[in-house]
């Protein structure tokens, strides 16, 4: 059976096998923020500024599992390119055990230590207690987390993205459905919400498991050998992604202490709006690196530096145009966009609405960066990846939010994305230069 990375794309056909990885990714990202939608209008600004506490510890939770998708999905792909199916196979079931174990050492290590880890993420004693009621949920699923973003991952690079969109959105449906039940019927405030996208993420899951039963499919289970050379690769691979997931964790923190100081708990709900409004705007970006990973990883494989100069070109068009729509979007309807999250009478829609403002300047070069992180991800090339994700997501940021405030307040804090993205714009543009000869795109 061939696989379908491994025919020949033009701009129409790669953007529709991108496409639902790219809505995977959208409703992704909507299993919390609907969570956040439902709890800003039926249960309070606390419970929306705890989520924002708690969000860290997903955060990490998702960097682990993208760190073994994306890079998991650079050796997997570039052996079916050469031909070695069997042994992805093999490599596919080994990463599935370590994902799971991983999973439940740092389901452990995070309840053991739940209240004081609340505590150093922001909590005041207002929000511990739902600090609390909302993370136990998440921690003692992290082995589901972790193991459901292989899975939307390798259903691509398996050559079938229509079912693992299908999964995102069953999925995704379901923990709409019963954020509804659950929040606004029972009344179970946030515990419902959290319970809820745990059940999404459970029904994802089961789905995805039954594809990769099938021993007739391109990517299935199988007797696994340890090839601790492979999870190495993998981890290296996979490693700016993990970056990237991990920064929208320091990100939060930062905000959250900051806003903390200059506008109290109404600060700590803004900011949370901006960044929920950040899940889906970039989701695009990330879907669209993901979802052309898998032909970008065979084409190297199989040596086809046409079809690499051919992706390389559409993706810069798609990236642009979509940036620029979103940056414009985000400026004429920014009011209308937080009105989804809070009323216009919320003591927190002011920031939002002012926060959205200068935070979506971001947008413009954030396609940019994350596709060419992705790039050399699916290329083999960790390092630059890595070099790109930890300079735009850690080291910029951080030096921007030390820099910025002091000089300008509130203000300061909500242009240290745009900031840093501007740098790391240039960033990832020299590293494409420099690395376009020896590549071939």
């Amino acid at each position: 059976m061939q696989n379908s990375i491994s025919k020949e794309f033009d701009f129409k056909s790669l953007l529709i096998f991108a496409f639902p990885t790219i809505i995977m990714m959208v409703f992704m990202s909507l299993y919390t923020i609907v969570d956040g939608i439902f709890v800003a209008r039926y249960v309070g600004s606390n419970a929306v500024a705890s989520i924002n506490i708690v969000m860290p510890v997903i955060n990490l939770l998702n960097s682990i599992g993208i760190m073994f998708a994306s890079g998991g999905n650079a050796v997997i792909s570039k052996k079916i390119g050469e031909g070695k199916s069997e042994e992805a196979n093999e490599d596919f079931s080994f990463i599935n055990v370590v994902c799971l174990l991983v999973g439940v050492i740092i389901a452990v290590v995070c309840f053991i230590f739940m209240e004081p880890m609340f505590g150093l993420l922001g909590a005041s004693e207002t929000l511990l207690p739902l600090c609390m009621e909302y993370g136990f949920f998440f921690i003692i699923s992290a082995p589901l987390s972790i193991i459901k973003c292989v899975y939307d991952q390798l259903l691509v690079t398996a050559g079938h993205p229509k079912l693992a969109l299908k999964t995102s959105i069953v999925g995704g449906v379901t923990n709409i459905v019963l954020d509804y039940l659950f929040i606004v019927i029972f009344g179970f405030g946030i515990v419902g919400a959290a319970i809820a996208t745990v059940i999404g993420q459970i029904v994802a899951v089961w789905i995805a498991v039954q594809f990769f039963r099938d021993s007739e499919n391109t990517i299935h289970f199988t007797k696994f050998k340890k090839r601790y050379q492979t999870i190495k690769e993998a981890m290296i691979n996979g490693s700016s992604e993990m970056v990237s997931q991990l920064s929208f964790a320091i990100t939060t923190v930062i905000f959250n202490l900051g806003m903390m100081k200059y506008a109290g708990e109404s600060g700590v709900a803004a900011i949370s709006i901006i960044l929920y409004i950040q899940f889906i705007m970039i989701a695009v970006f990330i879907g669209f690196s993901n979802g052309i990973a898998p032909v970008v990883g065979y084409s190297y494989g199989s040596q086809n530096r046409a079809q690499l100069k051919r992706i390389y070109r559409y993706s810069n068009i798609f990236i642009w145009s979509v940036s620029i729509f979103v940056f414009i979007l985000s400026q004429l309807g920014g009011e209308w966009i937080i009105r989804i999250f809070i009323g216009s009478t919320d003591s927190a829609y002011a920031l939002s609405v002012h926060g959205l403002y200068l935070f979506s300047f971001s947008f413009i070069f954030n396609g940019f960066t994350i596709f060419s992180s992705g790039f050399f991800t699916a290329l083999s090339n960790g390092p630059i990846s890595a070099a790109i994700s930890f300079l735009k997501n850690l080291v910029f940021i951080v030096v921007f939010a030390i820099v910025l405030p002091p000089l300008w307040g509130i203000d300061g804090l909500w242009l240290c994305i745009p900031f840093a993205e501007f740098v790391a714009f240039f960033v990832a543009l020299f590293f494409l230069l420099w690395k376009k000869k020896e590549y071939g795109y």
